[in-house]
């Protein structure tokens, strides 16, 4: 008979742990109760109701039909997929947005994990001081959209360049504002060609261009009816955007259960989807941390055993550092777990534990580890950026 030694494990299924009794060898010296090592070939038969499962409120009680098992070699732990998201899948697409959804925060903080890039257009000041008899203190925002090539990190390649022409005519009475948007270059250029332009014509002539519009939108939230009417600077200066960042999730999946990941994964996953990769500290929330140094942050694997994939999220403000399926940026070489005899195990020199018994320390190869390899990683839609 055996007995349950441990509850069932979801939601891959059930796992149970079984001490059998009455287990002979061929040496007829295994005593009731010892532990056996089964190995490939071994045939385990298991008689009609040798495990009874008691009632519960949602199940009857039931017992096992008599069956037999034949033992097979179990694979190595290995890493069969790697999933890339699309950057920021599930925001908002509406060009109209500009506020992240709320749910897109992490655990400890508001802070969106996708964040849109914005600036103050030189000579249209603070709002911190909006004054109508100031005109630096009447702030004009660009702010990109969530959707168009400026949305989240890549927006901060962008800026903001203001000039006027030679001896413009201020005295003219209809205001005239060109504005450009430079793509090649990431710059949106608002020349004055005449007049005394206000507030309310800088925004209005910045969202009345198509291509502006299509990637960004130009506000004066923090302005009253007055501040409105103040005219701008219209002093030559150049401003860049910032604060965009955007998420990316990663999911690696295992070709069996895997009982805990190791450091190694994050190195060999990113090592080979994030040019220029290395793994630094964590920001301590999701979102950048507020350092200099830091460009991006990668966090742990959402992990818990027994479990065949590990999920993993970046969050970056650079978009160089996100993870690519690109051609010459999605393979993924994963290390083996094997050790030389006698040595200790390094845990970035393996990326995952399976549930396997751990061979004789004189063995090369342990194969509780995982076996080693080469994934391409490619894109899906469904993996989650969370």
């Amino acid at each position: 008979a055996a007995s349950v030694d441990s509850a069932p494990l979801v939601p891959f299924g059930h796992r149970y742990t079984f001490t059998f009794g009455s287990i002979g060898t061929d040496d007829g010296n295994a005593a009731n109760g010892d532990e056996t090592l089964l190995k490939a070939g071994d045939v385990v038969i298991l008689e009609a109701g040798a495990i009874t499962a008691t009632a519960s409120a949602t199940q009857a009680a039931t017992t096992s039909r008599g069956t037999s098992y034949r033992v097979t070699a179990a694979k190595r732990l290995a890493v069969s997929s790697v999933l890339v998201s699309q950057v920021d899948p599930g925001v908002d697409d509406d060009p109209t947005t500009t506020t992240v959804p709320d749910v897109r925060t992490d655990a400890t903080s508001t802070n969106p994990l996708s964040q849109l890039a914005s600036v103050t257009v030189p000579g249209t000041g603070s709002a911190a001081t909006a004054d109508a008899a100031t005109p630096t203190d009447n702030p004009v925002t660009v702010k990109a959209k969530w959707s168009g090539d400026a949305a989240g990190a890549a927006g901060n390649a962008w800026s903001v360049s203001v000039d006027a022409v030679t001896g413009i005519d201020t005295t003219a009475k209809t205001p005239e504002i060109d504005v450009s948007v430079n793509t090649r270059n990431q710059v949106i250029r608002v020349r004055y060609m005449a007049g005394s332009p206000t507030v309310a014509d800088l925004v209005r002539a910045l969202n009345g261009n198509d291509d502006f519009a299509d990637r960004f939108s130009a506000s004066a939230i923090s302005c009253t009816a007055a501040n409105l009417k103040a005219p701008v600077t219209t002093t030559a200066a150049e401003s860049d955007l910032g604060g965009g960042r955007s998420s990316v999730g990663v999911t690696v999946t295992f070709n069996t259960e895997a009982s805990a990941v190791a450091a190694g994964l994050k190195a060999n996953v990113f090592g080979g989807l994030i040019a220029g990769y290395a793994d630094d500290t964590p920001a301590t929330t999701v979102g950048l941390a507020g350092t200099a140094t830091e460009t991006y942050s990668v966090t742990d694997a959402r992990f818990t055993a027994p479990y065949n994939r590990a999920h993993f999220l970046v969050t970056t403000s650079d978009p160089a550092k996100l993870p690519s399926t690109r051609s010459g940026k999605n393979l993924v070489t994963v290390s083996t777990g094997d050790r030389a005899t006698g040595t200790a195990f390094v845990a970035a020199d393996y990326v995952a534990t399976g549930y396997l018994a751990q061979d004789a320390a004189t063995d090369n190869v342990d194969e509780t580890m995982n076996a080693g390899g080469r994934v391409s990683a490619r894109r899906n839609n469904s993996v989650p950026v969370s």
